[in-house]
C-alpha cells in the first residue's frame, strides 16, 4: 500500500510512521497520479492531510495533470487547512492555482456541479474558495471564467459566482466610495 492509499483512507497512524520513516510524500502514485497531499485532501481525510502538512509537504504540489490539493479539497475545511497560517498573498497563489488546462479550483468547482449536482456542496465550496479570495476573474484556456463554464454546464451556483464575489467586496467595503 502506497502512502497515496494510506492517507486516502484516511489512515493517520500509517502516515505517520510513514512520515517518520522517512518515506517520500511528494511522489505520486503510480496507479492514481495523486500524491499523498492530493489523496487527502480529495477524500476529506483532515486529520491525514494535517499530517502531512506539518511533515512540511508542498501545498502546492502538482498532481500529474497540474492539479493542486487545493483543486481538489473535498470541502471548505480540508480548503482552508491548505492555506492556514500563510502569508496572504501565499495563500492567493494556493486558491487561484493554474491546472494543466489553466483551470482554478473554482473551475473544478463549476465541473463538479455540471448539471446542477451537488448543488450545495458547490455553494459551500465556492463562498470558502471566494473567502480564502480566489479570483472569479480568471480564465482557463479555452477563454473561460468559472462562472462561464458552470453556465455552459448548467451549474447555477457556479454561474453566480461573481455577482456573489462582487457582493462579499462591497460588504467588506471594497471599492466603495468613501
Amino acid at each position: 500500500m502506497t502512502v497515496s492509499d494510506m492517507a486516502a483512507r484516511n489512515d493517520v497512524s500509517r502516515v505517520a510512521d510513514a512520515i517518520a520513516a522517512g518515506s517520500p510524500l511528494d511522489q505520486w502514485d503510480p496507479h492514481t497520479g495523486l500524491a499523498p497531499l492530493h489523496a487527502a485532501a480529495l477524500s476529506n481525510a483532515l486529520p491525514t492531510l494535517e499530517a502531512l502538512l506539518a511533515a512540511g509537504v508542498r501545498r502546492d504540489a502538482p498532481a500529474w495533470d497540474g492539479r493542486t490539493a487545493m483543486h481538489l479539497a473535498a470541502s471548505p475545511e480540508i480548503a482552508r487547512a491548505l492555506v492556514r497560517g500563510l502569508r496572504p498573498e501565499r495563500v492567493q497563489q494556493i486558491v487561484n492555482a493554474r491546472d494543466a488546462e489553466q483551470r482554478t479550483p473554482l473551475h473544478l468547482v463549476a465541473l463538479a456541479g455540471a448539471g446542477n449536482r451537488n448543488g450545495g456542496w458547490v455553494k459551500q465550496q465556492r463562498d470558502a474558495l471566494l473567502a480564502l479570495g480566489a479570483d472569479p476573474s480568471l480564465q482557463d484556456r479555452d477563454g473561460l471564467t468559472p462562472a462561464a463554464l458552470g453556465r455552459s454546464l448548467g451549474n447555477w451556483e457556479m454561474a453566480c459566482v461573481e455577482a456573489v464575489a462582487q457582493g462579499r467586496a462591497q460588504e467588506k467595503g471594497v471599492g466603495q466610495e468613501r
